[in-house]
């Protein structure tokens, strides 16, 4: 076996090795890639996805912040509406109380008698029964007229206490009816404030877990970046060869371009 053959024989195991390594390199760079790829991916996505939820979260504390606002409001009204029925419930009471009072005038006159009122209707009867000489006829004229007149009078009292009592229970009415609207409207709006506690709790706790995971990611991340750092350092004689290598090609490069 010649020295000639041994030699090749060393390059080509050489170069073998140089080519098996180059590949390790290859696939090495290419799994650093899919690991950088895979922990910046990661990283992104949860970053935007908290930007997502932290925005969701806003806009639920400003339809919470709405809906007691709203829920206030009702509260507001509904107290506003007890306190107009209650007037009204007076008012109608006390209207009520006229009308009777009206009513017992009125069946007064009817059988024959004059209420006493003072300065009313009985008053104004007084003067057509003070002994007088005068035509009975005329006296007559004068007491229907004035009879009339009173009954005239009863009916307008009448028909303005019943109009005034019924437009008070309208406003009874009314009032319940809102208050009825607003206690539905309150309950609806109870439940969207439970709904939204409840989700604004659920993206806390989301929240709250993705802030742990993605401290452990970055944690990773760094020391994987240390690690892989540290890991390419050469040692000072390799250091030399490759560096004196590197010499090497630059004077052949230099010679080269003289020629």
């Amino acid at each position: 076996m010649t020295e000639s053959y041994v030699l090749d024989q060393d390059h080509n195991r050489a170069d073998g090795r140089r080519v098996a390594t180059e590949k390790e390199v290859a696939g090495a760079v290419e799994t650093l890639e899919k690991i950088l790829v895979r922990f910046r991916g990661s990283l992104k996505y949860r970053r935007e996805r908290r930007a997502r939820q932290v925005e969701t979260l806003e806009k639920l504390t400003a339809l919470r912040k709405e809906t007691v606002a709203s829920l206030k409001n009702i509260v507001t009204n509904t107290d506003r509406l007890k306190k107009e029925i209650s007037r009204a419930k007076d008012d109608a009471a006390r209207l009520s109380r006229e009308e009777t009072s009206l009513k017992g005038k009125y069946m007064e006159l009817l059988s024959g008698r004059m209420p006493a009122e003072e300065g009313g209707i009985a008053g104004s009867f007084d003067s057509l029964f003070a002994p007088q000489d005068v035509d009975l006829a005329d006296r007559r004229e004068k007491f229907l007229g004035r009879l009339k007149s009173s009954f005239a009078g009863l009916d307008a009292k009448l028909s303005e206490t019943a109009r005034k009592r019924g437009e008070s229970q309208e406003k009874m009415e009314q009032g319940g009816q809102k208050i009825k609207a607003f206690d539905r409207k309150r309950q609806v709006l109870f439940q969207k404030l439970e709904i939204y506690k409840g989700e604004s709790s659920r993206i806390e706790r989301e929240l709250k877990i993705a802030a742990d995971e993605e401290e452990t990611l970055l944690k990773e991340y760094e020391d994987f970046v240390r690690r892989f750092k540290a890991s390419l350092s050469v040692p000072p004689a390799v250091e030399k060869i490759v560096q004196r290598a590197f010499d090497e090609m630059e004077k052949e490069a230099a010679g080269h371009a003289g020629e």
